[in-house]
């Protein structure tokens, strides 16, 4: 199961915006603990609404076994198709509009946890891309046929996987401090330049193996 979502996993957690979000609070020294907390606990709600969502959609209690299949693949077909979408998108898309930079402005050096929060939260919608991937991943889960306690091993190493543009720069930056600002900031540059593509073609690539899946089951 992890095998068949970690190109997905890979995906959800390729998000600039996000990660330059927490190198900006990194470099405010005022109140950087409340500020990181705030912010985490902001992106770990966004998370919670996109596993509930992908249960949700994943899981059909009630119907038999022939109509589940054609659901399944009528929403195999569907996230298909938007997934061909957003990785067309994501080839074209301009890496210097990004939905960060409205966030980007001072903050006066107040904690600004109502607002931190916000933003962790909103971020994580706001990158949509990475979301709907995450999201994908989870619905994947939730409909396998495996034991309750592996679908929720495997969410939470979905999870942690897809907060790693946060979970990277707080262990590197407390744990390393004098040597974070040389592997973060070439790997922020990365990320901006690169990502887009990485996205994309992930996108392209699953979005075809849902849609020959769905089309598989109907036909």
């Amino acid at each position: 199961m992890l095998l068949k979502i970690t190109p997905l996993m890979i995906g959800s957690a390729l998000s600039p915006g996000i990660f330059a979000i927490v190198l900006v609070i990194l470099s405010r020294k005022e109140y950087l603990k409340r500020k990181i907390f705030s912010y985490f606990v902001g992106a770990i709600l966004s998370a919670i609404i996109a596993i509930i969502v992908a249960f949700l959609v994943g899981t059909t209690p009630g119907v038999v076994q022939n109509k589940h299949d054609v659901y399944k693949a009528a929403i195999d077909i569907i996230i298909a198709i938007a997934f061909a979408f957003l990785g067309l998108k994501s080839f074209f898309e301009d890496p210097r509009t990004g939905n960060s930079r409205k966030f980007l402005s001072e903050d006066g050096g107040k904690p600004g946890l109502v607002r931190w929060l916000t933003i962790g939260f909103l971020m994580g919608f706001l990158n949509f891309d990475n979301e709907f991937m995450f999201l994908v991943a989870v619905r994947e889960v939730s409909h396998t046929d495996i034991e309750t306690l592996q679908k929720v091993i495997t969410t939470i190493i979905a999870t942690i996987v897809y907060l790693i543009p946060i979970e990277l720069p707080l262990i590197l930056y407390f744990i390393f401090p004098r040597t974070a600002d040389k592997i973060l900031i070439p790997f922020s540059v990365f990320l901006k330049k690169y990502s887009r593509y990485i996205i994309g073609a992930i996108f392209l690539i699953f979005g075809f193996y849902l849609f020959y899946n769905g089309l598989r089951i109907l036909l």
